[in-house]
């Protein structure tokens, strides 16, 4: 929708229709950018979900005003390749968050569709999410040593209970045919698996028998 403005109610759901305007009276002005992508399908895959990644996740800049160059040579970090290797790319995304000492959430999001690939539609993806974890630890630490007992517990997706518990409370709507479409949420410890347009949230608990912490 560009301008959010409609003359009167549609009958479509809402009881007051939108019609936004500014401080005089007048309909808000908007600007927007479309980006239209010609391609042949046959030939090669649309740049719709490149061109979203680069608006979700734009460029970050970090500036070290007050570096103290010491002779002590810096470790480099090798966690861009370990995304990769582990399944984060292309279309699948991922967030983590800090929720307390050793203790983050991840987000997991695969956003392709059926018609991102043309004739090849885009399949499920697979990420070897606890070795992934693993290597987010060595990164923060810069150790070679393996975090200890990584508790890995599926959540809601707005991460408030688990998983579980959203099952037992979630309503279970009936379609026509009486078929009850259940949601699947395999994990066996190790791979996480994430279907097209698929969601899935997580917290991440590291335990270590000494001062070590995840940054």
């Amino acid at each position: 929708m560009q301008n959010r403005r409609i003359p009167a109610d549609d009958g479509r759901g809402m009881g007051e229709w939108l019609d936004e305007k500014d401080e005089l009276g007048r309909g808000i002005r908007v600007s927007a950018t479309y980006h239209i992508d010609l391609f042949n399908s046959t030939e090669r895959q649309s740049r719709q979900r490149l061109v979203q990644q680069r608006q979700d996740d734009a460029p970050h800049y970090f500036f070290n005003f007050d570096l103290q160059k010491t002779a002590q040579k810096g470790e480099a970090t090798t966690l861009g390749k370990a995304l990769s290797y582990a399944g984060i790319k292309n279309n699948v995304k991922m967030v983590s968050f800090p929720v307390d000492r050793n203790v983050i959430t991840v987000r997991l999001e695969n956003i392709a569709d059926i018609n991102d690939l043309g004739e090849n539609p885009a399949k499920g993806e697979r990420i070897a999410f606890k070795w992934l974890l693993q290597q987010m630890w060595k990164s923060a630490n810069g150790a070679d040593i393996d975090a200890k007992d990584i508790t890995i517990k599926e959540k809601s997706l707005t991460g408030n209970m688990d998983i579980e518990e959203m099952r037992e409370r979630k309503i279970q709507w009936k379609t026509k045919d009486k078929v009850n479409r259940k949601i699947t949420h395999r994990f066996d410890g190790q791979y996480v698996d994430l279907e097209l347009q698929r969601i899935r949230v997580f917290e991440v608990t590291f335990g270590s028998t000494d001062d070590r912490f995840l940054q």
